[in-house]
């Protein structure tokens, strides 16, 4: 077959362009939990890779090996193609909302990477964290810049992962946020979300859920009526302005805030306090 196709690109005028296989686009993501986006965007018709989690015996990025036969992978899937990959590493060390009691708070501000106990060190599961999330940043790069692959990050808008000095580099090669509100795609709660974009890849999907006094409703929908959710829930963000039908859960960024009664702009009503 390749004898064949060089005998017609020979017979071609010179002045005849040969036209240039196009490239697909094929899908991949990591730390899938479930996968469910996997068969969603295979439903709308691209390729996808099998959806990588450690939990389901997928890669872990704890470990050297694994991560240099996915990157093995991802060079041999990258052949002809473009890939586009989503990354949404485990955010339970690096969520805010583990600021409400100090016994469960382990970064903040000043230290992101994460603090340090009495002994001098960092708590294992924050250490690990850490590597996880270097990796991430380190292969979401190198995937970008080596493979030419669209690239996504996806983490809590408030999360301490952002700080890390390991996304430092994305963000000085041109990396952007694309922001967005959970429950304006379904989910029962706000949980602002952010999504760091490599350049060139700005998914239209920064939908912000405000509430609106005209219609008595929130922009996904939800009203009073709907019960617990989507704005009384902390979802994944407990630092957020987390609000339902202009009651407010008033928890704060601190500890010992008090819950208040708050109007859709933010006042208090009621007198409450």
């Amino acid at each position: 077959l390749r004898a064949r196709m060089a005998e017609l690109r020979q017979r071609l005028p010179s002045a005849v362009p040969v036209p240039e296989v196009p490239r697909g686009l094929v899908f991949g993501e990591f730390f899938a939990g479930k996968g469910v986006r996997t068969p969603a965007v295979h439903a709308a018709g691209l390729d996808v890779m099998e959806p990588q989690d450690v939990a389901t015996g997928g890669a872990d990025f704890a470990s050297p090996e694994d991560l240099v036969r996915v990157r093995h992978r991802l060079s041999q899937a990258s052949r002809g193609r473009r890939l586009a990959l989503h990354f949404a590493p485990p955010c339970s060390t690096f969520s805010v909302a583990r600021n409400r009691s100090l016994a469960t708070k382990v970064r903040s501000n000043t230290q992101p990477e994460g603090m340090l106990g009495p002994d001098g060190r960092r708590p294992q599961e924050v250490a690990v964290a850490n590597e996880i999330a270097r990796a991430t940043a380190e292969l979401a790069l190198w995937s970008h810049t080596s493979l030419g692959a669209f690239v996504s990050i996806e983490n809590p808008e408030g999360s301490y992962l952002w700080k890390l000095p390991c996304f430092n580099p994305l963000f000085q090669e041109g990396w952007s946020f694309v922001k967005l509100h959970a429950c304006m795609y379904g989910a029962e709660f706000r949980k602002p979300t952010a999504l760091l974009c490599s350049p060139g890849w700005a998914p239209a999907l920064s939908a912000r859920c405000e509430w609106r006094p005209a219609d008595a409703r929130y922009t996904c929908g939800h009203t009073g009526e709907d019960g617990p959710r989507p704005h009384l829930r902390l979802g994944g963000d407990g630092g957020a302005d987390v609000r339902r039908c202009g009651v407010h859960a008033g928890l704060g960024r601190g500890l010992g805030a008090r819950a208040r009664r708050l109007g859709p702009e933010g006042r208090c009503e009621r007198g409450w306090t």
